[in-house]
């Protein structure tokens, strides 16, 4: 499930609960909610989507007269650029409703560990998803790209933040062909998101609590 707006989204959730949970089909129990289906798989990396499975009622077995059955949540996760694994779902997407908070989990958790060679390849696209909500919240009318928001965020602190120039035409068909140059510049880059981020420091407490 990728590339729908909010109303499309909210649509496939209706049918995939219409089409494999329905009534009627047990006899003795024509209220029941049945399984028409031995195993489900889904798959999305939109999390609005994630947020409508996680939190439902037949998917999820809430409601009494489901028909019970297991449902697990995994996450696969680009390892480097020829491989990926499933493991668990990362605790702050299982416990928040929020990508955001994840996505800064994930970095900080980069942070922390000193870089490591083998989680830097997945970290360009995770720097700049956080960014775009970040920058979104903070500027909500503001239509341009993301480098823009944060130059219009950071006049004064531009020439000395990497993380813009990094950022910069970093869209369409130039994001596939910079992505490799961006990874050996990571470091400095999250550096300077958190250069951003401190001059927020009640929100930049809050994050890391939400971790």
């Amino acid at each position: 499930i990728s590339s729908l707006d909010a109303n499309h989204i909210a649509q496939v959730y209706t049918l995939i609960n219409t089409f494999f949970f329905q009534k009627g089909l047990d006899a003795e129990n024509p209220d029941k909610i049945c399984n028409c289906f031995q195993q489900l798989f889904i798959s999305t990396h939109n999390f609005e989507f994630f947020l409508f499975l996680r939190d439902s009622s037949y998917i999820n077995k809430k409601k009494k007269g489901v028909d019970k059955s297991s449902c697990n949540y995994f996450f696969i996760k680009k390892i480097n650029k020829e491989g990926s694994i499933i493991g668990n779902i990362p605790k702050a997407l299982s416990t928040y409703k929020s990508e955001y908070v994840y996505l800064f989990s994930e970095i900080e958790k980069f942070k922390n560990e000193n870089y490591p060679e083998d989680r830097a390849y997945m970290m360009p696209n995770i720097v700049r998803r956080f960014l775009e909500i970040y920058t979104l919240m903070k500027l909500p009318g503001n239509r341009n790209e993301i480098d823009n928001r944060l130059k219009t965020l950071f006049a004064e602190q531009f020439s000395e933040l990497k993380i813009l120039h990094n950022f910069s035409h970093f869209t369409s068909f130039d994001r596939a062909t910079k992505h490799s140059e961006l990874i050996l510049r990571i470091p400095d880059v999250i550096e300077d998101l958190y250069k951003i981020l401190e001059n927020d420091p009640i929100h930049l407490k809050s994050l890391k609590e939400g971790i």
